[in-house]
């Protein structure tokens, strides 16, 4: 069953209740472009946005059925537009062409760690917090690398700076 209605008619508001079956999909076409929303199939369940008048999705969403079971946000292959995830209007994470950029406190919880691995991807240096803390604290880095020799001291208030051994 095909039904068609004509978006340009004046009178044209069309309302659905209940359930819509489609074998594959179920296109919602404006005069001013074409939008997608593709739900089941063998790789998953999917909902695409489209430019106007675009043959292929430039943003979707995606529930992959036949990996890991991921819900992925993706921008289109040659799109090199980021994904961008927002709370309340404000920005918390921005996906670029080099990494990822978050606004506000990243928090590993549960004594997680933070791994920055090789560049082979085998092996990490991890930076993780101890099993028990008596109070939060800030270690704020210093604004240099130091010198050759030199350690990371703390003032006793969470500012690191790089001192030498004294003789």
């Amino acid at each position: 069953i095909q039904t068609q209605i004509d978006a340009k008619a004046p009178t044209a508001s069309p309302t659905f209740t209940g359930t819509i079956t489609a074998d594959s999909r179920v296109d919602i076409v404006a005069a001013s472009g074409f939008a997608a929303l593709e739900m089941g199939g063998p790789s998953g369940a999917f909902i695409d946005m489209k430019a106007p008048f675009s043959d292929d999705y430039d943003g979707r969403i995606q529930y992959d059925v036949g990996g890991d079971g991921a819900l992925i946000i993706n921008t289109n292959g040659g799109n090199t537009a980021p994904v961008v995830i927002k709370q309340q209007d404000s920005e918390k994470l921005r996906t670029t062409a080099t990494g990822i950029q978050v606004t506000g406190n990243l928090n590993v919880l549960a004594q997680g760690s933070v791994r920055m691995e090789d560049a082979a991807g085998g092996e990490y240096a991890a930076f993780q917090a101890p099993t028990t803390l008596t109070a939060s604290y800030i270690m704020t880095m210093p604004p240099n690398t130091g010198n050759a020799s030199e350690f990371l001291q703390t003032n006793g208030s969470g500012v690191l700076s790089f001192s030498g051994v004294s003789a």
